[in-house]
């Protein structure tokens, strides 16, 4: 196992967080995820630098977004 997918652990079993309902197994493929990987990241992004701006929040994406963001791009959303 990975030291980044012990860590990913450590923040699900810490933080209690679960992940959302998987997608559909195509959506799950190795190039199709990565896809989804980077345009969700892209909006994550988007959206907390623009909350950030208008005064709400830091301006950074929410580390439940990131954790969210690395099982997609790990294939487990």
């Amino acid at each position: 196992m990975r030291e980044s997918d012990r860590q990913w652990e450590l923040a699900r079993d810490t933080e209690g967080w679960t992940l959302p309902e998987p997608s559909w197994p195509v959506a799950r493929l190795w190039g199709i995820r990565h896809v989804r990987w980077i345009i969700d990241t892209i909006i994550v992004h988007r959206e907390a630098t623009a909350f950030g701006k208008m005064g709400i929040g830091s301006g950074y994406p929410n580390p439940y977004d990131e954790w969210v963001l690395w099982a997609i791009r790990r294939g487990w959303v």
